[in-house]
């Protein structure tokens, strides 16, 4: 039953990111020049971590991603009528080049507001 659970939530996990994936192609196709994309994806067990990671991100990580001049970074979530509603957040991060990507863990460990800030 653990593995039928699992591979639903790992089919639903590449949906997401298939979506994702296509997304970002046709927006990079738009723009002349390229961007660098990082799409991070939390599993969460119950309402608890949720909230955890609602609040992480909010006040600290988008913050600090603002602050890193990353002004637009987007936070997805199922709705309440899919069945893993609750149970997976996507957080979508562009960047301008590889070399802001490369940079940003740098920059987010110089960071006191957001190296400080209690993690749940």
């Amino acid at each position: 039953m653990k593995t039928k659970q699992f591979m639903a939530s790992l089919n639903h996990k590449l949906k997401i990111l298939t979506v994702v994936c296509l997304l970002m192609f046709s927006i990079s196709g738009m723009a002349a020049k390229r961007n660098i994309y990082q799409i991070k994806i939390y599993t969460l067990e119950n309402a608890q971590q949720e909230q955890g990671i609602d609040k992480y991100l909010k006040e600290a990580f988008i913050p600090a991603m603002h602050r890193a001049g990353i002004s637009k970074v987007g936070v997805y979530k199922p709705v309440e009528e899919d069945e893993n509603a609750g149970k997976l957040m996507c957080v979508f991060i562009p960047f301008k080049s590889i070399d802001e990507f490369e940079k940003l863990e740098s920059k987010l460990s110089e960071d006191r507001q957001y190296k400080f800030v209690p993690r749940q």
